[in-house]
């Protein structure tokens, strides 16, 4: 799947809600440039912004400005494919999420799922949107995170909630659906979007999992990853992530490492629906994390280390793919 898309199924019960809710549902399709014929395949790929368009349209037009959670109350977990399977399958809930974490972008390319720890094992079940080409996200963060505490409570019994919802947006006019669907504090004007367990429920059996068959689920999710690092991307990937050990890899290394020219290798990317400078930002990101979470390094070596010449150019950069700058990202996840 091409970056900053997602799978159709994420709008799973979209029609029937808007129906029900007196909207028309493919006149709202139709304006956020989503093609109906689409729906036969839940697995069909559309564009994160024709995503964002289909639950903002829904959400102005209907007049109501929380529709992207209340549409989370009537989705499930499955619509992600093997990806929501393997989570319900997963000895615990802090396996689930990590390998939920580990393979998200099998069923979405444009969002980002962290599980970061907190203090004595409580953890945050973070997300990011990291398309940033929309004027809002709110619908679709909102719908994800009550998505996933919806899939929580039917492993732990509809009495559960979470320990605290943290949301980056502005706190609304009306908040009672939030409250009655989370059923516990819930933050606005957060550094991020997440949900906060504890350590207890972090580490509680699901009661639908199966060690077999999650065995078989992350097998299989693990060979597609592992299919994947056969594409030009995945090569330039590891061929970037390789050569900045030694300084900036630039387009020219690369091509070279890969034995194509730096014409050929962006035409054999192009033909993958990405480019070289967007694998080489999301290496820098990843590098980036890893010293910001694991070292003391400052952030001016760091920068230094991924091939920024300036502090500021590192930390725009970042903060465009995580939504926070370098020194919040560390400080968030101390």
């Amino acid at each position: 799947m091409k970056p900053g898309h997602l799978r159709i199924g994420s709008l799973e019960g979209y029609r029937s809600f808007v129906l029900e809710l007196g909207g028309d549902p493919r006149a709202f399709l139709r304006d956020a440039n989503i093609d109906e014929a689409l729906w036969d395949n839940p697995d069909a790929p559309i564009a994160a912004r024709a995503y964002h368009a289909a639950l903002n349209i829904a959400a102005k037009r209907l007049e109501i400005p929380r529709f992207g959670l209340l549409l989370s109350q009537r989705q499930s977990f499955e619509k992600m494919g093997a990806v929501g399977y393997a989570l319900k399958n997963a000895p615990d809930l802090r396996t689930g999420v990590r390998e939920f974490a580990k393979f998200f972008h099998k069923h979405d390319r444009a969002t980002r799922i962290e599980l970061e720890p907190l203090n004595d094992g409580a953890a945050l079940w973070r997300i990011t949107c990291v398309d940033g080409r929309e004027e809002s996200v709110v619908q679709r963060v909102e719908l994800s995170l009550g998505l996933a505490v919806k899939a929580v409570r039917h492993e732990f019994g509809p009495a559960w909630s979470p320990q605290a919802l943290h949301f980056e947006h502005a706190k609304p006019t009306e908040r009672r659906d939030h409250d009655r669907i989370f059923r516990c504090p819930v933050y606005f004007d957060q550094p991020l979007n997440a949900i906060e367990v504890s350590a207890e429920d972090m580490d509680r059996p699901l009661a639908s999992a199966e060690q077999k068959l999650f065995r078989i689920l992350r097998s299989y999710l693990s060979s597609q990853a592992d299919e994947e690092a056969t594409t030009i991307a995945g090569k330039c990937r590891a061929s970037i992530t390789k050569l900045m050990a030694d300084g900036d890899p630039t387009l020219h290394a690369t091509a070279d490492s890969l034995g194509y020219s730096p014409l050929q290798l962006q035409r054999r990317l192009k033909a993958e629906g990405v480019t070289y400078r967007s694998i080489l930002d999301l290496v820098r990101q990843d590098v980036a994390q890893h010293y910001l979470r694991d070292t003391d390094l400052p952030l001016t070596t760091i920068a230094d280390i991924v091939g920024y010449s300036e502090l500021a150019a590192f930390s725009r950069a970042f903060r465009r793919l995580t939504g926070q700058s370098p020194k919040d990202w560390r400080r968030n996840i101390a």
